[in-house]
């Protein structure tokens, strides 16, 4: 057995989402027939499109992409950007007042650090790996998607089953 958390992006995991959210408010949010199921399909596009928001305004910044720490981990503005942009995805046109308002500042804030009005530092103050003014004249982006390869989830004890069967798209 294999827990949901394993779905996995570059910034944030089905785990963040099950953090931020509450388990059964993602539960709720990911299953639109019933609310008491984990989707693991529309948690994992919800990542999916979050993250390729986030590249698609950082592909010709000075970062490298996927933005990494040192540490491996995700400098915590550009975490809690991608878990708004997500949580986003998720309502369509159904969304509160507070997740579009979420939405909009994590999308300003992309905008603000695209231009260089702002940017990002890791838990250990040091900013994330940045490209070569050579490198940044001439970028050309390879981006991998994450896959999961998980079915048979149980909203909030975290069991899911290995399906080598089944692929995201």
């Amino acid at each position: 057995m294999t827990s949901i958390n394993s779905i996995q992006g570059w910034y944030i995991s089905a785990e963040d989402l099950k953090t931020y959210l509450g388990c059964n408010k993602l539960a709720q949010v990911s299953d639109r027939v019933n609310g008491n199921n984990f989707d693991e399909d529309k948690i994992f596009q919800a990542i999916e499109n979050a993250e390729g928001i986030i590249s698609s305004y950082l592909v010709n910044t000075v970062y490298t992409l996927p933005i990494k720490c040192a540490d491996n981990s995700v400098p915590a503005l550009l975490k809690n950007a991608a878990l708004w942009i997500a949580t986003f995805m998720f309502y369509e046109t159904r969304s509160t007042d507070e997740v579009k308002y979420r939405y909009e500042n994590a999308i300003k804030f992309l905008d603000d650090l695209k231009s260089s009005k702002v940017g990002l530092v890791c838990n250990n103050g040091i900013e994330p790996d940045k490209i070569s003014n050579e490198e940044y004249a001439g970028i050309v982006v390879n981006v991998e998607q994450p896959k999961s390869y998980f079915n048979n989830c149980t909203p909030c004890d975290d069991v899911c089953v290995w399906d080598y069967n089944k692929r995201f798209k």
